[in-house]
C-alpha cells in the first residue's frame, strides 16, 4: 500500500497522469470520456498553496529552496498542461472530483489516520536529506520514496 499517498495532492496528480498517458497520449475512449482531471488539478494548486502557506506563514518552517520550488512545479504542472493542450472544459470534473475525495478520505480511514495528523502532525519533509529520511521509514505512504530506490 506504501504506493498510495498519505497526501490528497498526489491521489488527484495521480488521476492526471493516468489521463494523460493513456486518455491523452494512448488515446483510450472511455478514459478520455470519464476521466476529467480538470478541477483535480485546479484543487491540487489550492490546497498546496493552503498548505505551504500554514508551513511557511504560521508555523514559520523553513523549507529547503529546491525542494520547494519542485514541489511547487509538480504541483502546478498538471494545470499548465491542461490548459496548453485545450482540455479545460468541466464535464465530468466534479465527479472525478468528488470520486477521488471521497477514495481518499477512506483510504485515510483504512490506514488510522485523519487529515489533522496527516498535515500538521506528522512530519513532512523540509529538505532532501529529510525527504530520503521519511522514505527509509516503514509505512511512510509517500510514492516519491519508491523513486527514491532508483535515485540512490
Amino acid at each position: 500500500m506504501n504506493f498510495l499517498s498519505k497526501y490528497i495532492c498526489n491521489w488527484y496528480q495521480s488521476i492526471f497522469y493516468i489521463w494523460l498517458i493513456f486518455g491523452y497520449f494512448l488515446n483510450i475512449k472511455i478514459i478520455q470520456t470519464y476521466i476529467n482531471p480538470y478541477y483535480l488539478s485546479i484543487f491540487t494548486i489550492i490546497f498546496f498553496v493552503i498548505y505551504e502557506f500554514i508551513l511557511i506563514m504560521i508555523h514559520n518552517e523553513y523549507l529547503e529552496f529546491t525542494l520547494q520550488f519542485m514541489k511547487t512545479i509538480t504541483h502546478i504542472l498538471p494545470y499548465i498542461i491542461l490548459v496548453k493542450l485545450g482540455k479545460t472544459n468541466t464535464k465530468y470534473a466534479i465527479e472525478n472530483l468528488i470520486i477521488v475525495t471521497v477514495l481518499y478520505l477512506l483510504f485515510l480511514q483504512y490506514i488510522g489516520k485523519s487529515l489533522y495528523q496527516v498535515y500538521l502532525v506528522e512530519p513532512h519533509p523540509k529538505t532532501w536529506y529529510d525527504l530520503k529520511q521519511i522514505c527509509y521509514q516503514k509505512n511512510n505512504y509517500l510514492p516519491t520514496c519508491i523513486l527514491t530506490r532508483f535515485i540512490n
